[in-house]
């Protein structure tokens, strides 16, 4: 039998009176433990999954027997972050009760009637961090949803609360997760997270881009290798040892990767990530691996704007092309030339860089520029600037 809260008073989503009671299902919705335990267990599986929700959604629709259903989910301002999912009977269009889901009601459950006329059967949350959520069922007049629907929905809203809080939370680790990887890509560095058995986990996207050339590195059966037998086996010794001694003292190491294409050599990177053994489990990250090409680091400079060049040195147009280029890696006559310029006209755009950098050579241009805040301005591999 289950063991069920009968409802006396719903007015914020949580029982403000209620007993225990032995029921073996609710009645005109047939729910019994093993339903609620699914759709409980559904609500917690969507939150890796989104596809999942909708598989909820459904199957909640048809545990109180509603001809449509719809869930909205905004969190915060940012509607990337926020989902609508709807569903209906076979007969039913799901997008009529798209538009008639705003009805400005309290948090918690309610029962209530459309302008239509429908019965509606609602739920809303709203939290403290910004996080909104939606839920209806409709059924055609006529045909009320009731107490035990209403029960049904009571007991799910705490769980719901629960799954749309930890969804937020892993809509905004991923979105800063994206941040931090597009500032890599923007600095012309790869990365891979590598578990405890040095399988690779996760790429960045010029991480991607590097592999994908098979030039000094490639992935293959989940693992990183070099393209030079010697080098690869002094990389996988690398990774090994790295792995094995994976602690917060452990010091990162380095190697140079050669290249079949004769391009300059890859510099890699491991370090260990401190094992968390409060949250130990198999597959965890357990290294990051970095991977930067020297040839990459000339496009950084082709990346920044001239806009982003007046705004943090005061240069023109014209000097910003021409210490663009020298941080790219060219001699002022390969600029010039470039450029379409005198070598004379080249020089004087560079001793006006100088006067307003406060600068005297070109090598310290070059360090300027690259160090600079301008290289977070480029664009990332795939994306924009």
């Amino acid at each position: 039998m289950n063991v069920l809260l009968e409802k006396s008073r719903i007015a914020t989503g949580r029982l403000t009176r209620g007993r225990i009671v032995q029921s073996t299902a609710l009645s005109g919705c047939d729910i019994s433990a093993e339903r609620v335990s699914t759709l409980i267990g559904g609500l917690y599986a969507g939150l890796l999954d989104e596809a999942r929700w909708a598989d909820w959604l459904a199957e909640l629709r048809g545990a109180v027997l509603a001809d449509q259903a719809v869930l909205r989910l905004r969190c915060g301002m940012s509607e990337e972050l926020g989902m609508v999912l709807s569903c209906a009977a076979p007969d039913m269009p799901s997008a009529e009760c798209i538009g008639t889901d705003r009805l400005g009601l309290p948090e918690g459950v309610a029962v209530v009637r459309a302008v239509s006329g429908a019965s509606v059967l609602a739920a809303e949350l709203r939290m403290t961090d910004g996080v909104e959520c939606r839920l209806r069922f409709f059924r055609q007049a006529g045909a009320d949803f009731g107490p035990s629907e209403e029960m049904l929905l009571s007991m799910l809203l705490p769980h719901l609360r629960e799954a749309v809080r930890m969804r937020a939370r892993l809509a905004q680790v991923e979105c800063e997760r994206k941040l931090w990887s597009a500032t890599m890509d923007r600095l012309a560095i790869g990365a891979l997270i590598l578990d405890e058995r040095g399988q690779v986990l996760r790429v960045t996207p010029m991480a991607d881009s590097l592999l994908a050339g098979k030039d000094g590195l490639f992935v293959a059966g989940g693992r990183l290798h070099a393209s030079f037998p010697a080098e690869d086996r002094d990389l996988q010794t690398l990774v090994g040892e790295t792995l094995l001694r994976c602690s917060a003292t452990t010091r990162p190491r380095a190697m140079a990767i050669s290249r079949p294409s004769g391009a300059r050599g890859l510099g890699v990177l491991i370090q260990p990530i401190a094992p968390d053994h409060a949250h130990a489990a198999p597959h965890r990250a357990s290294a990051v691996l970095f991977i930067r090409d020297p040839d990459a680091l000339g496009s950084i400079g082709s990346g920044i704007s001239h806009e982003m060049m007046r705004q943090l040195f005061d240069l023109t147009p014209a000097e910003s092309a021409v210490a663009l280029r020298l941080a790219g890696g060219q001699s002022l006559e390969e600029a010039a030339a470039d450029l379409a310029i005198s070598r004379n006209t080249a020089r004087a755009h560079l001793r006006s860089i100088f006067s307003k950098t406060g600068i005297t050579r070109q090598t310290e241009l070059v360090r300027m520029l690259l160090n600079s805040v301008a290289s977070l301005g480029c664009a990332t591999p795939g994306g924009e600037a």
